[in-house]
Protein backbone atom coordinates (compact mmCIF):
# COMPACT_ATOMS: atom_id res chain seq x y z
CA UNK A 1 0.00 0.00 0.00
CA UNK A 2 2.79 2.44 0.90
CA UNK A 3 4.62 1.60 -2.30
CA UNK A 4 1.54 2.44 -4.34
CA UNK A 5 1.04 5.72 -2.46
CA UNK A 6 4.70 6.66 -2.94
CA UNK A 7 4.45 5.82 -6.65
CA UNK A 8 1.29 7.90 -7.12
CA UNK A 9 2.84 10.82 -5.23
CA UNK A 10 5.94 10.73 -7.45
CA UNK A 11 3.78 10.55 -10.56
CA UNK A 12 1.74 13.55 -9.45
CA UNK A 13 4.89 15.55 -8.74
CA UNK A 14 6.37 14.52 -12.07
CA UNK A 15 3.33 15.72 -13.96
CA UNK A 16 3.06 18.97 -12.03
CA UNK A 17 6.76 19.84 -12.16
CA UNK A 18 6.90 21.02 -15.80
CA UNK A 19 4.08 23.48 -15.13
CA UNK A 20 5.99 24.85 -12.16
CA UNK A 21 8.93 25.82 -14.37
CA UNK A 22 6.82 27.68 -16.93
CA UNK A 23 6.80 31.47 -17.03
CA UNK A 24 3.75 33.66 -17.58
CA UNK A 25 4.15 36.70 -19.79
CA UNK A 26 1.38 39.30 -19.97
CA UNK A 27 1.53 42.29 -22.27
CA UNK A 28 0.76 43.66 -25.72
CA UNK A 29 1.50 41.71 -28.87
CA UNK A 30 3.60 44.06 -31.00
CA UNK A 31 5.18 41.94 -33.77
CA UNK A 32 4.74 38.62 -35.51
CA UNK A 33 7.65 37.14 -37.46
CA UNK A 34 6.36 34.31 -39.64
CA UNK A 35 9.78 33.38 -41.08
CA UNK A 36 11.38 33.10 -37.64
CA UNK A 37 8.21 31.59 -36.09
CA UNK A 38 8.23 34.06 -33.23
CA UNK A 39 6.17 36.79 -31.64
CA UNK A 40 7.28 39.91 -29.78
CA UNK A 41 5.39 40.93 -26.65
CA UNK A 42 5.80 44.24 -24.81
CA UNK A 43 5.61 43.15 -21.18
CA UNK A 44 3.16 44.94 -18.88
CA UNK A 45 4.86 47.05 -16.23
CA UNK A 46 8.36 46.96 -17.70
CA UNK A 47 7.66 47.87 -21.36
CA UNK A 48 10.43 45.40 -22.22
CA UNK A 49 10.16 43.60 -25.56
CA UNK A 50 10.26 39.83 -25.13
CA UNK A 51 10.62 37.52 -28.14
CA UNK A 52 8.98 34.13 -27.79
CA UNK A 53 9.37 31.27 -30.27
CA UNK A 54 6.38 29.32 -31.57
CA UNK A 55 6.67 25.62 -32.37
CA UNK A 56 4.36 22.85 -33.55
CA UNK A 57 3.24 22.09 -29.98
CA UNK A 58 2.27 25.68 -29.14
CA UNK A 59 -1.47 25.94 -28.52
CA UNK A 60 -3.63 29.04 -28.90
CA UNK A 61 -6.70 29.36 -26.71
CA UNK A 62 -9.56 30.56 -28.90
CA UNK A 63 -13.15 30.55 -27.69
CA UNK A 64 -12.28 28.12 -24.87
CA UNK A 65 -10.71 25.67 -27.34
CA UNK A 66 -7.03 24.97 -27.87
CA UNK A 67 -5.80 25.16 -31.47
CA UNK A 68 -2.47 25.22 -33.20
CA UNK A 69 -1.11 28.69 -33.84
CA UNK A 70 -1.64 30.17 -37.31
CA UNK A 71 0.96 32.96 -37.35
CA UNK A 72 -0.42 34.45 -40.58
CA UNK A 73 -3.81 35.04 -38.94
CA UNK A 74 -2.20 36.41 -35.79
CA UNK A 75 -0.07 38.78 -37.88
CA UNK A 76 -3.19 39.98 -39.72
CA UNK A 77 -4.91 40.75 -36.40
CA UNK A 78 -1.87 42.66 -35.15
CA UNK A 79 -1.71 44.75 -38.32
CA UNK A 80 -5.40 45.65 -38.00
CA UNK A 81 -5.03 46.74 -34.38
CA UNK A 82 -1.45 48.02 -34.42
CA UNK A 83 -2.22 51.34 -32.69
CA UNK A 84 -4.06 49.80 -29.73
CA UNK A 85 -2.26 46.49 -29.78
CA UNK A 86 -3.60 43.15 -28.65
CA UNK A 87 -3.50 42.00 -25.04
CA UNK A 88 -1.82 38.64 -24.80
CA UNK A 89 -0.89 36.09 -22.17
CA UNK A 90 1.86 33.61 -23.02
CA UNK A 91 2.92 30.56 -21.06
CA UNK A 92 6.49 29.73 -22.03
CA UNK A 93 9.58 27.88 -20.94
CA UNK A 94 13.06 28.97 -22.05
CA UNK A 95 11.54 31.36 -24.60
CA UNK A 96 9.38 28.72 -26.30
CA UNK A 97 5.63 29.22 -26.00
CA UNK A 98 3.41 26.35 -24.95
CA UNK A 99 0.15 28.32 -24.73
CA UNK A 100 -1.03 31.67 -26.08
CA UNK A 101 -4.20 33.48 -25.10
CA UNK A 102 -5.25 36.53 -27.11
CA UNK A 103 -7.69 39.10 -25.78
CA UNK A 104 -10.81 38.78 -27.89
CA UNK A 105 -12.29 42.15 -26.94
CA UNK A 106 -12.58 44.47 -29.93
CA UNK A 107 -12.08 47.90 -28.44
CA UNK A 108 -10.12 48.71 -25.35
Amino acid sequence: MRARLAFLTLMALGLAAPAAFSDELKGRLSKVNIDDKSITVVENGTNKEVVVKINARTQMAVAKKARHVDLAKVKERVEKRIKKGINIEVTHENGIASKIELDRKKGK
